[in-house]
């Protein structure tokens, strides 16, 4: 299916897309296709999705086994309000989620986004203390943070970022403490280098050396780790973190690993940039391209 410049004009008029202004818009991509990690264009052209359409096809488009149970429950029933209803397979989510969970999270409130998630859980909070007759009317959150775009997620998000900064004086005023900073300053070593290296990745690396020399004594930074592991394993947690519980074992082989992940990390930065230059001189080469190909037409 091609769009007409009718339809991208009515786009650029009519439609508000996310994080762009109605008086000045970004250009649009016309998408009619999309599979795996690829979006098609309606000119032939395909884009590497490499946000994952924000997260929310980590398994990629038109995934067959997803579409097959998409089709199966379209036929049954699209969707019904869950206040005093309940189907099958929402009890088989929950079941699943909550064998999975650690022991004290045995309940499930679902929520259809991130920051209608983030909504309800501060709502749950506020909830908790006025159920033990306290009354709490303020946050406690780190600054650099990011949790959504509704109003109370973004009164928890940093309040100078440029993003929300527009509705200060409209949002309830919480308390935020300074983001931990990292005791191995990679990001400092990282501003050094001529390659660009994530100052995380030198301070995992840093830490590493550390702890093989016994500088840092490894007991000092195993219960951190185990906490992350048993209560953070469903959000974000570093391979480094995972790496502690077999410290012992692995230190005994730490050159070879350090070498072995050095080496792999420079092969790997050295493939994306030959790739990336790659691509772009495609695409660079199709747009001189282009114009003379219309000229002849």
């Amino acid at each position: 299916m091609l769009l007409s410049n009718a339809d991208l004009e009515f786009d650029q008029r009519h439609i508000w897309h996310p994080y762009t202004s109605m008086t000045h818009p970004l250009p649009c991509y016309p998408v009619v296709a999309a599979h795996g990690y690829h979006l098609q264009l309606d000119d032939g052209r395909e884009l590497v999705d490499g946000m994952s359409s924000w997260w929310a096809a980590i398994h990629g488009y038109n995934h067959q086994r997803l579409n097959q149970a998409l089709q199966q429950q379209i036929a049954q029933m699209s969707h019904v309000m869950f206040g005093g209803i309940t189907h099958p397979q929402a009890i088989a989510l929950c079941q699943r989620l909550v064998t999975i969970t650690p022991a004290p999270l045995e309940c499930v409130f679902l929520a259809d986004s991130g920051s209608v998630a983030v909504e309800v859980a501060l709502k749950m909070a506020l909830q908790y203390w006025q159920a033990r007759g306290e009354r709490r009317a303020h946050f406690l959150t780190l600054r650099h943070g990011y949790h959504g775009d509704t109003f109370g997620a973004m009164s928890v998000c940093d309040p100078h970022n440029a993003m929300h900064s527009l509705y200060q004086g409209y949002l309830p005023e919480h308390l935020f403490a300074d983001a931990p900073r990292s005791r191995f300053d990679g990001n400092a070593i990282s501003a050094l280098l001529p390659l660009t290296i994530p100052g995380s990745i030198i301070g995992m690396l840093i830490l590493f050396a550390l702890l093989a020399s016994q500088i840092l004594p490894a007991p000092w930074v195993k219960p951190g780790c185990h906490l992350m592991i048993r209560y953070m394993a469903l959000l974000f947690v570093p391979i480094g973190v995972g790496v502690m519980n077999y410290y012992d074992l692995l230190s005994k082989q730490f050159g070879p690993i350090v070498v072995s992940c050095l080496i792999s990390t420079l092969v790997v930065m050295l493939v994306v940039g030959f790739c990336t230059q790659l691509m772009q001189r495609e695409h660079i080469i199709t747009t001189h391209e282009t114009p003379d190909e219309e000229g002849k037409k």
